[in-house]
């Protein structure tokens, strides 16, 4: 698109030789299409109103079609279109000034337009493959599946090496749940795409969504064995295992994606604590930089371990990171502090507890704390 518009200006900056009166017309047109090219469109439109629209000599060809170009460049669709058609009015034949109305168009969401736009500049709209994708957008937006379909895989056997067409298809084929041949066109969008590790991301994402985890897992792995490094393939395969229930995988993978960014740190140890592999979670937990995350996280897998005089002691270092205001850390630490029979400490972190869950939940415990005091015996 780029070189075509800098083709069509390039052409209008040809002057032929008129009139010394005609002059300051003609640089004030030829000036604006230097400012177009130059990407100042704003300032392009100033000057072009400074056009003597009043003189019969003006070249309306050129001043309706840099007006439009400018309007365009600057998303006022609107008056695009409405530009180049009086551009089109006063004689410009060039076809691809079709093609950028097919633009505006489809901007505006007037799909019947742009496609009436695009079929009369048949042969230019055949000649890109990017003209054919907006093409066949247009007529899935007008709910013409199949015509959509058909725009599609004509034009990938024009263009064989442009992967967006099968991108497309996959994203068109997801939406009508048609997963198999959805696949199918996934891996061919991947095949042909030059950011391949993107491609398996994206389908992989979308099929995820689409809660086809067979196939997204199938894409993932996939791209997974392409691009072993690659840590953002391995996360959103572990978030797929996570969705389907398999916790020890998604921790394994997350503990493969630590190596390669230690942000996966946290998650790593946090997915195997829930598979129960606790003192693989605690390796994991030591190596957290962010201290409150740490021992936040710590708390959880010792709880797990049932260690309660190992968080009983952390009651020191919950207070140095300042993690003992959150309430359900505090109530976590009075629960350990009456598991090793430390019934003062504990009421006294019972006292200052006030959201009201955890306040019913410490007048539960005072009760436990009582009978304790009462019938020891009972406790030990």
């Amino acid at each position: 698109m780029k070189h075509s518009i800098l083709f069509l200006i390039s052409f209008m900056l040809v002057i032929t030789t008129v009139q010394a009166k005609e002059k300051a017309y003609i640089d004030h047109i030829s000036l604006a299409a230097l400012l177009i090219k130059d990407g100042h469109d704003d300032r392009a439109l100033k000057t072009l109103k400074e056009v003597d629209l009043n003189n019969e000599d003006t070249d309306f060809k050129r001043f309706y079609t840099l007006r439009a170009l400018a309007f365009m460049h600057i998303k006022h669709y609107d008056e695009a279109v409405e530009n180049f058609k009086l551009a089109l009015g006063a004689g410009h034949k060039e076809p691809i000034i079709h093609i950028y109305m097919a633009q505006s168009y489809f901007k505006l969401d007037a799909f019947k337009h742009a496609i009436t736009s695009f079929e009369k500049v048949k042969k230019l709209l055949n000649s890109k493959p990017q003209y054919l994708a907006m093409y066949a957008e247009c007529h899935w937006k007008l709910n013409k599946q199949e015509k959509s379909f058909e725009i599609l895989k004509t034009a990938a056997l024009a263009f064989p090496k442009f992967a967006n067409f099968h991108k497309q298809s996959f994203y068109y084929l997801t939406q009508i749940k048609l997963f198999k041949e959805a696949f199918v066109s996934a891996q061919k969008f991947i095949n042909l795409a030059k950011k391949r590790e993107k491609a398996y991301l994206l389908t992989g994402s979308i099929l995820g969504q689409s809660k086809e985890y067979e196939a997204a897992l199938q894409i993932l792995q996939e791209g997974k064995l392409a691009f072993p490094k690659h840590s953002d393939i391995t996360v959103m395969l572990a978030h797929l295992y996570i969705k389907k229930g398999d916790v020890q995988a998604a921790a394994d993978l997350f503990d493969q994606a630590s190596i390669m960014d230690s942000k996966y740190i946290k998650e790593a140890s946090e997915l195997y604590r829930r598979a129960k592999k606790l003192y693989r979670a605690l390796y994991f937990n030591t190596q957290i930089k962010d201290q409150k995350e740490k021992y936040k996280q710590r708390m959880a897998i010792l709880l797990e371990f049932a260690d309660f005089e190992m968080i009983a002691a952390m009651e020191a270092t919950l207070k140095r990171v300042d993690l003992i205001k959150d309430e359900d850390i505090r109530y976590a630490l009075a629960f350990t502090l009456f598991q090793t029979g430390q019934y003062k400490k504990s009421e006294e972190h019972l006292s200052q507890l006030m959201r009201a869950d955890n306040f019913n939940k410490s007048i539960e415990l005072r009760k436990m704390i009582d009978s304790c005091k009462k019938s020891p015996w009972k406790c030990n």
